[in-house]
């Protein structure tokens, strides 16, 4: 009888000490959410994702004609795409089970808007306006950083996947176009990177969420799988870092780019470009150290 309320005992410390750790660890360090901002670019996002026509993923097959039609049949939607980018953003998080099931359909008509602009990009590099089709990639970029804005970690991988690709493209375009070009590229990849939420607020927003989803229970259950949540939060971090790399390599090559085609010399080092072509040196997000020129 003894042994077993000692058991008993033990059992109701571990759980005790479970419950002070799941509210300390998951519930007690989430910060109170943010307020949305009125007009909220997203609402834009979304509303512009219902009424893509046709199937812009499959842009880098089109033909010069197809493009065309495409664009001509989405001139609404990129309208809208492009207010959205003229106002603050941010994910409209609901606090329910409900909301993933809203939200991962949500987020593949919002992939199809980046698309669409690497599509009407395209088209300006086959019509030759290198100019245009790299603004227009630069676009992509904001509009896949501007997704990230307050919302869970999916929303999160689908932003830097977003961004990625639109660099991807403007990345090809570093030496066609012009200096001034290039400098304003530069600038506005500063400002995107100034701008960008910490990876820690995207963690604390799922904390938040799951906390007042799922309650206690969940947290607890949240604990017990403490090493695969590492694991999974550290492929997360993992790809936010190499997209906020590519980011900042980028800020690097288009103003050595403009360096070059005003000084009719590259820099010698990213110390060049300071202050005439970048407000510092961009540094890497897992070292901390400056990054170099062609790295």
């Amino acid at each position: 009888m003894v042994g077993k309320v000692i058991k008993f005992l033990v059992m109701v410390v571990i759980v005790v000490n479970v419950v002070i750790i799941a509210y300390v660890f998951l519930g007690g360090s989430t910060p109170p959410p943010r307020p949305m901002p009125n007009p909220n670019g997203y609402d834009d996002f979304v509303k512009a994702g219902k009424m893509v026509i046709g199937n812009p993923s499959t842009n880098d097959t089109m033909s010069q004609a197809e493009l065309e039609a495409l664009i001509a049949t989405n001139s609404n939607t990129l309208k809208l795409v492009r207010l959205g980018l003229s106002r603050e953003c941010r994910e409209p998080v609901e606090y329910s089970t409900n909301y993933t099931v809203q939200l991962l359909p949500e987020l593949g008509s919002l992939k199809q808007l980046i698309f669409l602009l690497l599509a009407e990009g395209r088209l300006a590099e086959l019509n030759g306006s290198t100019n245009d089709a790299a603004a227009i990639y630069l676009e992509g970029v904001r509009f896949g950083e501007e997704l990230g804005h307050g919302g869970l970690v999916i929303s999160g991988l689908v932003s830097v996947a977003c961004e990625s690709g639109a660099m991807s493209r403007l990345q090809r375009l570093t030496n066609c176009v012009t200096a001034v070009k290039c400098r304003e590229i530069s600038e506005v990849l500063e400002t995107i990177d100034d701008r960008e939420e910490p990876i820690a607020d995207t963690l604390a927003q799922e904390r938040l969420w799951s906390w007042k989803t799922f309650g206690l229970r969940g947290q607890i259950e949240s604990l017990l799988m403490y090493k695969q949540r590492a694991n999974t939060k550290a492929r997360v971090v993992a790809k936010i870092q190499k997209t906020q790399l590519k980011r900042r390599q980028l800020i690097l090559d288009f103003a050595a780019r403009a360096y070059e085609l005003e000084k009719g010399k590259p820099p010698q080092s990213a110390a060049d470009l300071v202050p005439d072509y970048l407000k510092a040196v961009p540094k890497d997000p897992v070292t901390g150290n400056d990054i170099g020129l062609g790295k």
